[in-house]
């Protein structure tokens, strides 16, 4: 026969009720989220903790946004949309030289503002449209597969790819593109570019990095929770419950922890996470996943990668020469693919001299 945990009780032997079961789980699993909150702003730092939080709210709205509103135009297909879109018209009538034949395709006042992070990047109007035909509109392509139709005063909503952005060393970014049409004629663009652009725009030019969504403070606030609720909660509950409640209190953020070190072993700069660890267990772990791959045949590049990054992290001739083994066997396995060596040779480029010299020993010769 098998006998289920026993009960939760008080010190006098009464049952919790369901109430008072619910209401302690929702406090010890609150409790547990701040702990993890505040581990993470410790070890990222209150700053890029509030960043963090930001960029994941962002992607969170994207998300809901993308899976909501975006969607197969009907008709639409891998060659292009379908014939009714207002923005590929505009597209296709400036990609043919007919930059006063798009112009038409806007009502007089029409307006379009580009945000990026929550900041205008840009806001064209009147006269000034032909030049953003001539500056933006030449480089847009719309992604066939996500472009949605009418919705209340939005006509047309549009996931675009853009080449608007090379001055800032950006090859493409995406961005939604929400036309608002009538009578025929465009009456207003707004561009917003996507969370993923949004990083790469705000690491090119810090003025446009992400506007943060908690308030300054919210970091080091997070960690003086973390550290005084436990406590409370501690101090409140029965003493019979104590231990249990100290063990899952103590256990779940250093799991958080161990994810969180794990989360940025692929970081290339290694973050503040991957700076606190030392380096000797940060060499064990790239060797230990890079021999895995070799030895059960995995990505050559993967591998390869792994055994660059343990050789960031040697302390010793042995561990170079062991790193130089490992990038060897991965290239060998690869038959000499050209990938491996574009990936090692950017590796290369910014690495320490323990990486220069194992890709050396390597074989591998970066110009």
């Amino acid at each position: 026969m098998m006998v289920g945990p026993a009960p939760l009780k008080y010190s006098n032997g009464r049952a919790l009720t369901f109430f008072e079961r619910t209401t302690w789980s929702c406090a010890v699993g609150f409790v547990v989220l701040l702990e993890i909150l505040g581990l993470l702003s410790i070890l990222l730092g209150p700053s890029r903790f509030e960043l963090s939080v930001s960029r994941l709210a962002m992607r969170i709205e994207w998300s809901v946004f993308r899976y909501t509103k975006l969607g197969p135009l009907s008709g639409a297909s891998t060659d292009g949309p379908a014939d009714g879109s207002a923005l590929q018209a505009v597209i296709d009538r400036v990609k043919s030289g007919d930059i006063s034949g798009a112009q038409t395709l806007f009502a007089p006042g029409a307006a379009i503002n580009t945000r990026v992070n929550g900041h205008t990047l840009l806001s064209v109007e009147g006269n000034a449209i032909p030049y953003w035909l001539k500056t933006v509109g030449s480089v847009l392509t719309i992604n066939a597969d996500h472009v949605a139709g009418r919705s209340g005063d939005v006509v047309e909503t549009a996931l675009v790819t853009t080449g608007q952005l090379q001055s800032m060393d950006i090859a493409t970014a995406q961005a939604v593109y929400q036309l608002t049409v009538h009578n025929g004629k465009i009456v207003s663009i707004v561009v917003t570019f996507t969370p993923d652009s949004g990083i790469q725009i705000g690491e090119a030019n810090p003025s446009l990095a992400a506007v943060p969504v908690s308030r300054p403070g919210f970091g080091f606030a997070m960690i003086v929770a973390a550290g005084v609720l436990p406590f409370g909660l501690l101090a409140a509950a029965p003493s019979r419950w104590r231990f249990r409640l100290a063990l899952i209190l103590v256990g779940a953020p250093f799991l958080a922890g161990a994810l969180a070190v794990i989360a940025t072993l692929d970081d290339p700069q290694y973050g503040a996470i991957g700076r606190i660890i030392p380096g000797t267990f940060l060499y064990a772990i790239h060797a230990f996943l890079g021999a895995v791959l070799n030895r059960l045949d995995g990505s050559p590049l993967a591998a390869a990668v792994q055994w660059v990054k343990a050789a960031s992290h040697a302390r010793s001739p042995a561990d170079i020469n062991r790193a130089a083994q490992g990038i060897a066997t991965a290239l060998r396995r690869s038959g000499n693919n050209q990938d491996v060596h574009v990936m090692v040779c950017a590796l290369f480029d910014h690495g320490s001299p323990s990486v220069q010299t194992a890709v050396v020993r390597a074989g591998i010769h970066c110009s």
